[in-house]
Protein backbone atom coordinates (compact mmCIF):
# COMPACT_ATOMS: atom_id res chain seq x y z
CA UNK A 1 0.00 0.00 0.00
CA UNK A 2 1.60 3.56 -0.91
CA UNK A 3 2.05 6.10 1.61
CA UNK A 4 -1.16 8.04 -0.14
CA UNK A 5 -3.31 5.14 -0.18
CA UNK A 6 -2.45 4.01 3.57
CA UNK A 7 -2.75 7.87 4.48
CA UNK A 8 -6.72 7.84 2.90
CA UNK A 9 -7.47 4.90 4.70
CA UNK A 10 -6.55 5.94 8.17
CA UNK A 11 -8.60 9.29 7.22
CA UNK A 12 -11.58 6.48 6.31
CA UNK A 13 -10.89 4.91 10.19
CA UNK A 14 -10.97 8.38 11.77
CA UNK A 15 -13.97 9.57 10.26
CA UNK A 16 -15.84 6.12 11.00
CA UNK A 17 -15.16 6.06 14.31
CA UNK A 18 -16.65 9.71 14.91
CA UNK A 19 -19.64 8.75 12.26
CA UNK A 20 -22.64 9.20 14.10
CA UNK A 21 -23.82 5.83 12.71
CA UNK A 22 -23.23 2.66 14.82
CA UNK A 23 -22.74 0.76 11.81
CA UNK A 24 -19.74 2.29 10.25
CA UNK A 25 -16.97 1.33 9.12
CA UNK A 26 -14.21 1.79 6.92
CA UNK A 27 -15.00 0.43 2.93
CA UNK A 28 -13.73 -3.06 2.26
CA UNK A 29 -14.23 -4.81 5.13
CA UNK A 30 -15.76 -8.08 5.45
CA UNK A 31 -19.38 -8.77 8.31
CA UNK A 32 -16.72 -10.40 10.97
CA UNK A 33 -14.13 -7.23 10.04
CA UNK A 34 -17.04 -4.84 10.30
CA UNK A 35 -18.23 -6.32 13.58
CA UNK A 36 -14.62 -6.34 15.10
CA UNK A 37 -14.25 -2.76 13.92
CA UNK A 38 -17.69 -1.67 15.81
CA UNK A 39 -16.33 -3.19 18.72
CA UNK A 40 -13.34 -1.01 18.78
CA UNK A 41 -15.23 2.02 17.61
CA UNK A 42 -17.52 1.32 20.98
CA UNK A 43 -14.18 1.03 23.14
CA UNK A 44 -12.60 4.17 21.58
CA UNK A 45 -16.30 6.10 22.70
CA UNK A 46 -16.09 4.48 25.91
CA UNK A 47 -12.51 5.48 26.37
CA UNK A 48 -13.21 8.99 25.39
CA UNK A 49 -16.44 9.40 27.69
CA UNK A 50 -14.39 7.73 30.57
CA UNK A 51 -11.54 10.42 30.23
CA UNK A 52 -14.21 12.95 29.78
CA UNK A 53 -15.72 11.94 33.17
CA UNK A 54 -13.39 11.41 35.29
CA UNK A 55 -11.88 14.80 34.08
CA UNK A 56 -15.08 16.62 34.86
CA UNK A 57 -16.50 15.19 37.96
CA UNK A 58 -18.65 18.38 39.15
CA UNK A 59 -19.56 18.60 35.82
CA UNK A 60 -21.08 14.99 35.80
CA UNK A 61 -22.63 15.65 38.84
CA UNK A 62 -24.02 18.70 38.04
CA UNK A 63 -26.34 17.21 34.84
CA UNK A 64 -26.34 13.35 35.71
CA UNK A 65 -24.47 10.57 34.32
CA UNK A 66 -26.88 10.02 31.74
CA UNK A 67 -26.84 13.49 30.19
CA UNK A 68 -23.06 13.88 30.60
CA UNK A 69 -22.47 10.78 28.74
CA UNK A 70 -24.29 12.53 26.15
CA UNK A 71 -23.27 15.38 25.93
CA UNK A 72 -19.48 13.80 26.38
CA UNK A 73 -20.36 11.89 23.16
CA UNK A 74 -22.30 14.80 21.18
CA UNK A 75 -18.36 16.73 21.71
CA UNK A 76 -16.33 14.26 20.75
CA UNK A 77 -18.46 13.61 17.68
CA UNK A 78 -18.21 16.95 16.49
CA UNK A 79 -14.40 17.53 17.38
CA UNK A 80 -12.19 18.56 14.29
CA UNK A 81 -8.88 18.77 16.20
CA UNK A 82 -7.92 16.09 18.69
CA UNK A 83 -4.72 16.09 21.22
CA UNK A 84 -2.71 12.76 21.64
CA UNK A 85 -2.99 12.96 25.25
CA UNK A 86 -5.82 10.99 26.88
CA UNK A 87 -4.62 12.42 30.15
CA UNK A 88 -5.44 15.82 29.48
CA UNK A 89 -8.43 14.96 26.59
CA UNK A 90 -11.19 17.64 26.42
CA UNK A 91 -9.48 20.82 25.99
CA UNK A 92 -12.42 22.70 24.18
CA UNK A 93 -14.95 20.61 26.23
CA UNK A 94 -16.33 24.37 27.84
CA UNK A 95 -16.52 25.80 24.99
CA UNK A 96 -18.57 23.08 23.45
CA UNK A 97 -21.36 23.79 26.51
CA UNK A 98 -21.05 26.59 26.07
CA UNK A 99 -22.78 25.93 22.55
CA UNK A 100 -24.88 22.60 23.48
CA UNK A 101 -28.17 23.67 23.71
CA UNK A 102 -29.47 21.33 25.83
CA UNK A 103 -27.26 22.42 28.48
CA UNK A 104 -28.51 26.10 28.70
CA UNK A 105 -30.26 25.79 31.43
CA UNK A 106 -27.70 25.24 33.38
CA UNK A 107 -25.92 28.59 33.08
CA UNK A 108 -22.57 28.14 34.90
CA UNK A 109 -21.72 24.61 33.82
CA UNK A 110 -19.36 25.75 30.89
CA UNK A 111 -17.10 27.84 33.63
CA UNK A 112 -17.41 25.00 35.73
CA UNK A 113 -15.81 23.06 33.22
CA UNK A 114 -13.24 25.92 32.80
CA UNK A 115 -12.35 25.42 36.51
CA UNK A 116 -12.22 21.65 36.43
CA UNK A 117 -9.91 21.97 32.50
CA UNK A 118 -7.83 24.77 34.60
CA UNK A 119 -6.98 22.02 37.43
CA UNK A 120 -5.98 19.44 35.16
CA UNK A 121 -3.87 21.63 33.17
CA UNK A 122 -2.07 22.92 36.31
CA UNK A 123 -2.08 19.00 37.48
CA UNK A 124 0.29 17.78 34.03
CA UNK A 125 1.95 21.38 34.19
CA UNK A 126 5.99 21.68 33.81
CA UNK A 127 7.17 21.61 37.36
CA UNK A 128 9.19 24.48 38.15
CA UNK A 129 10.31 26.48 41.31
CA UNK A 130 8.26 29.12 42.92
CA UNK A 131 9.49 32.21 43.72
CA UNK A 132 10.25 32.91 47.21
CA UNK A 133 9.18 35.99 48.63
CA UNK A 134 12.88 36.43 50.26
CA UNK A 135 14.32 36.68 46.94
CA UNK A 136 11.67 40.03 46.39
CA UNK A 137 13.47 43.61 47.65
CA UNK A 138 12.32 45.41 50.70
CA UNK A 139 12.06 49.09 49.31
CA UNK A 140 9.08 49.38 48.36
CA UNK A 141 9.45 52.25 45.70
CA UNK A 142 11.38 49.48 44.08
CA UNK A 143 8.80 46.57 44.72
CA UNK A 144 5.96 48.49 42.81
CA UNK A 145 8.45 48.50 39.63
CA UNK A 146 8.91 44.95 40.28
CA UNK A 147 7.33 43.05 37.08
CA UNK A 148 6.15 38.66 37.40
CA UNK A 149 6.40 35.71 35.30
CA UNK A 150 3.97 32.95 35.92
CA UNK A 151 4.63 29.62 37.33
CA UNK A 152 3.93 27.35 34.36
CA UNK A 153 0.82 25.48 36.77
CA UNK A 154 -1.05 29.11 37.28
CA UNK A 155 -4.35 29.25 35.75
CA UNK A 156 -6.92 32.48 36.19
CA UNK A 157 -10.32 32.26 35.32
CA UNK A 158 -13.35 35.21 35.72
CA UNK A 159 -16.70 33.90 35.69
CA UNK A 160 -19.81 35.40 36.13
CA UNK A 161 -21.78 33.02 38.51
CA UNK A 162 -20.09 31.78 41.83
CA UNK A 163 -17.79 28.86 40.25
CA UNK A 164 -15.60 27.81 43.25
CA UNK A 165 -18.54 27.50 45.50
CA UNK A 166 -20.30 25.50 43.23
CA UNK A 167 -17.30 23.30 42.67
CA UNK A 168 -16.33 23.05 46.36
CA UNK A 169 -19.97 22.22 47.15
CA UNK A 170 -19.28 19.33 45.12
CA UNK A 171 -16.20 18.32 46.75
CA UNK A 172 -16.58 14.83 49.32
CA UNK A 173 -15.95 16.39 52.55
CA UNK A 174 -17.96 19.59 51.15
CA UNK A 175 -20.20 21.38 54.18
CA UNK A 176 -23.73 22.31 53.35
CA UNK A 177 -23.64 26.40 52.35
CA UNK A 178 -25.92 28.24 50.48
CA UNK A 179 -24.30 29.61 47.47
CA UNK A 180 -25.23 33.03 46.41
CA UNK A 181 -25.47 34.71 43.10
CA UNK A 182 -22.06 36.56 42.99
CA UNK A 183 -19.52 36.57 40.08
CA UNK A 184 -16.11 34.76 41.42
CA UNK A 185 -12.26 34.70 39.97
CA UNK A 186 -11.02 31.11 40.33
CA UNK A 187 -7.23 30.91 41.11
CA UNK A 188 -5.74 27.40 40.52
CA UNK A 189 -2.05 26.25 41.05
CA UNK A 190 0.63 23.66 42.15
CA UNK A 191 2.92 25.33 44.03
CA UNK A 192 4.63 21.72 45.54
CA UNK A 193 2.50 18.56 44.25
CA UNK A 194 -0.68 19.23 45.12
CA UNK A 195 -3.73 21.36 43.16
CA UNK A 196 -4.69 24.18 44.62
CA UNK A 197 -7.99 26.29 44.14
CA UNK A 198 -8.40 29.43 45.55
CA UNK A 199 -11.60 32.07 45.37
CA UNK A 200 -10.67 35.61 44.59
CA UNK A 201 -13.21 38.73 44.48
CA UNK A 202 -13.23 41.25 41.50
CA UNK A 203 -10.53 43.59 42.85
CA UNK A 204 -8.47 40.43 43.40
CA UNK A 205 -8.83 38.75 40.41
CA UNK A 206 -8.05 42.28 38.64
CA UNK A 207 -4.96 42.61 40.43
CA UNK A 208 -3.84 38.96 39.87
CA UNK A 209 -4.99 38.69 36.33
CA UNK A 210 -2.80 42.14 35.53
CA UNK A 211 0.38 40.35 37.39
CA UNK A 212 0.01 37.65 35.07
CA UNK A 213 -0.07 39.64 32.20
CA UNK A 214 3.57 41.18 32.95
CA UNK A 215 2.22 45.00 34.53
CA UNK A 216 3.87 46.21 37.34
CA UNK A 217 2.97 46.02 40.81
CA UNK A 218 2.11 49.87 40.59
CA UNK A 219 -0.28 49.02 37.25
CA UNK A 220 -1.77 46.06 38.79
CA UNK A 221 -3.15 48.29 41.78
CA UNK A 222 -3.96 50.69 39.89
CA UNK A 223 -6.28 48.34 37.59
CA UNK A 224 -7.45 46.79 40.82
CA UNK A 225 -10.16 48.75 41.83
CA UNK A 226 -12.10 51.83 41.16
CA UNK A 227 -11.70 52.62 45.15
CA UNK A 228 -8.15 51.74 45.77
CA UNK A 229 -8.68 52.02 49.67
CA UNK A 230 -11.00 48.88 50.00
CA UNK A 231 -8.47 46.96 48.39
CA UNK A 232 -5.88 45.45 50.59
CA UNK A 233 -3.21 44.90 48.30
CA UNK A 234 -0.46 43.70 50.63
CA UNK A 235 -2.70 41.05 51.72
CA UNK A 236 -3.10 39.77 48.31
CA UNK A 237 -0.42 40.08 47.08
CA UNK A 238 1.02 38.05 49.86
CA UNK A 239 -1.65 35.13 49.31
CA UNK A 240 -0.44 34.97 45.63
CA UNK A 241 3.04 34.99 46.97
CA UNK A 242 2.02 32.49 49.33
CA UNK A 243 -0.08 30.34 46.69
CA UNK A 244 3.23 29.87 44.39
CA UNK A 245 1.40 31.88 41.81
CA UNK A 246 5.05 32.64 40.33
CA UNK A 247 8.30 31.68 39.07
CA UNK A 248 9.93 34.78 38.49
CA UNK A 249 10.37 38.59 39.21
CA UNK A 250 12.39 41.12 37.85
CA UNK A 251 12.47 45.22 37.66
CA UNK A 252 14.15 46.28 34.36
CA UNK A 253 17.73 45.81 35.49
CA UNK A 254 17.30 43.44 37.96
CA UNK A 255 16.32 40.10 38.41
CA UNK A 256 16.39 38.13 41.41
CA UNK A 257 15.56 34.23 40.70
Amino acid sequence: MSIRCEHAYRVHIASAIVDESIDAHPPGLDSRAAQRFRVYRNNVHGALIGALSDAYPVVRSLVGEEFFAAMAREFFLSETVRGPSLALYGAGFADFIERFEPAASVVYLADVARLERARLESLHAADAEVLDPSVLPGDGDQLVHARFTPHPASRLIASAHPVVSIWLSHQPDAATTNITAASEHVLVTRPGFEVRTLRLDEPAGAFTHALMQGATVQTAYSSASAEPEEFDVVAVFSSLLEAGVFKHAFIQKGDWQ
